[in-house]
């Protein structure tokens, strides 16, 4: 007999089908089908929008911090809209992680 079996064991049990398994998992989950749904979302807005804060500061940096250093009379009005859009990226980002965690 091999190492590390059970002399008692005289038969090995089968696995039951992948597809049985999940059909029974989705059995149990359907009552929260909604829920599940709306937190998947959550976490692929939060996602999106880790990334576009990401790509915001780049655009911020080249296109409308460098500008500005260079300029003798800089004009703020576009640093203020592309700050408040990204505020507004971050802040969808941190209340999707909000939502979805509770």
């Amino acid at each position: 007999m091999a190492r590390g079996m059970n002399m008692n064991m005289t038969h090995f049990e089968r696995q039951k089908p992948v597809k049985v398994t999940l059909a029974r998992l989705f059995k149990y989950f359907r009552k929260y089908r909604w829920r599940l749904g709306g937190v998947f979302l959550l976490i692929i807005v939060s996602s999106v929008a880790g990334v576009l804060g990401s790509l915001f500061i780049k655009t911020l940096i080249d296109d409308y911090i460098s500008p500005l250093l260079l300029s003798a009379n800089p004009d703020f009005s576009g640093l203020l809209k592309i700050i408040s859009i990204m505020a507004l990226v971050y802040l969808s980002g941190a209340l999707s992680t909000l939502f979805y965690n509770r």
